[in-house]
């Protein structure tokens, strides 16, 4: 009986022994193929370098100490929402989509006088010129100087059938209009 009694407790310890054995080399398996994907991945997100076309371009300094996760759906945020200038205009503080640091690189913008004496800021990877109250790449609004603010509110005076919200009913034409273009 004893004999039997250990035999089974052999067989058991080794059932056991085998289970804890496929559980470690499983996780380790699952552990390499994350790494391996994560990896993939990060590839994937940093071959920047590649265009539509899938050829190479030269490497970016856009985000020169690079995009933590934040950051990046930041990026990804004003690329979707604030990009396209068309959008001014159409949001109030309620239904405006979501800002957050993007960690582009500041040394593009370039604040500037306007012809009527505005200030501004110019991106000058782009081109794009943002004024007052706009969301910049860096995904943080632009606020400009208080004599530039003042210009906004004495516009919306002359203008209030077009402005029933206020600054949020800006839109990129009537702040052309408003506060002018970058001459220096």
């Amino acid at each position: 009986m004893k004999k039997k009694l250990i035999i089974v407790i052999a067989i058991v310890c080794l059932i056991i022994a085998g289970v804890i054995t496929a559980v470690i080399i499983r996780n380790n398996a699952v552990k390499e193929s994350a790494g391996e994907e994560k990896a993939g991945n990060e590839d994937l997100a940093n071959n920047d370098s590649m265009n539509k076309f899938g050829e190479a371009e030269a490497p970016s300094d856009m985000f020169p100490n690079g995009q933590d996760d934040y950051e990046v759906d930041s990026w990804d945020s004003y690329q979707k929402y604030w990009d396209d200038f068309s959008v001014y205009g159409t949001y109030d503080p309620v239904t405006a989509p979501p800002g957050g640091e993007t960690g582009y690189n500041e040394d593009y913008l370039v604040e500037k006088t306007t012809d009527k004496g505005a200030k501004c800021i110019v991106d000058t990877r782009t081109g794009k010129v943002y004024y007052d109250n706009m969301i910049l790449p860096t995904g943080i609004a632009y606020c400009a100087d208080r004599e530039t603010s003042s210009m906004a509110g004495h516009y919306i005076e002359a203008h209030e059938d077009q402005c029933p919200n206020g600054v949020y009913s800006f839109t990129y034409e009537m702040m052309q209009d408003c506060y002018g273009y970058p001459v220096n």
